[in-house]
C-alpha cells in the first residue's frame, strides 16, 4: 500500500499551539521504513488578505506493507479512539491500495471517505456497509451504484 501524509506548516508558530501533535513518520513507521518516507511535494501558502507567504503544504509518501507501519495507532489517533491521551495528527492521511486503486481517508471520529476510479472495486463496500452512508450522500451514492448487483 501507499501511505500519503499531507501537512500544513506555518512560518511562525501559531498563538494557539496545541500540545500532543506528533511527527507522523517518526511516530507511526517502524525503523526499517522511516528512511523510506519521502517528501515529494511542497507548495507555498499565501495569506489571502496580505498576499504574504504564510506557510507550506508538504506531502510525504511511502510504499510499504501493513507490517511496516503502526496503522492501528494511526487509525486510533485519527478516529479519536486511541489509548494515547492528547495525541493528535494535524495533517491528512490517505491509505492507497495500488492494485485496486482504492483510497481510504479517515478524517476524524465521524467517518472516512473511500474512493476509487473504478466503482466495481468498491461495490462490495457499498453493499456491506450501506447503512453507514450519511444521509446527505446517500442519494448520489445510490445513483452511482444503481444497476449493479
Amino acid at each position: 500500500m501507499y501511505v500519503l501524509y499531507v501537512s500544513f506548516e506555518t512560518l511562525e508558530p501559531l498563538d494557539a499551539y496545541i500540545e500532543g501533535e506528533v511527527d507522523f513518520s517518526t511516530t507511526f513507521f517502524y525503523e526499517s521504513t522511516k528512511s523510506d518516507v519521502e517528501e515529494f511535494k511542497v507548495e507555498e501558502v499565501y495569506d489571502e488578505e496580505t498576499n504574504e507567504l504564510f506557510g507550506y503544504t508538504k506531502s510525504y509518501g511511502v510504499l510499504c506493507t501493513l507490517e511496516d507501519i503502526d496503522y492501528k495507532s494511526i487509525l486510533g489517533v485519527l478516529g479519536g479512539f486511541s489509548n494515547e491521551d492528547g495525541m493528535f495528527i494535524s495533517g491528512r492521511v490517505y491509505f492507497i491500495e495500488p492494485k485496486s486503486n482504492i483510497v481510504y481517508h479517515i478524517y476524524d471520529n465521524r467517518g472516512l471517505d473511500v474512493v476509487s476510479p473504478n466503482k466495481e472495486s468498491i461495490f462490495y463496500l457499498y453493499r456491506e456497509f450501506n447503512q453507514w452512508i450519511l444521509n446527505y450522500d446517500k442519494e448520489q451514492i445510490d445513483k452511482t451504484f444503481s444497476g449493479m448487483s
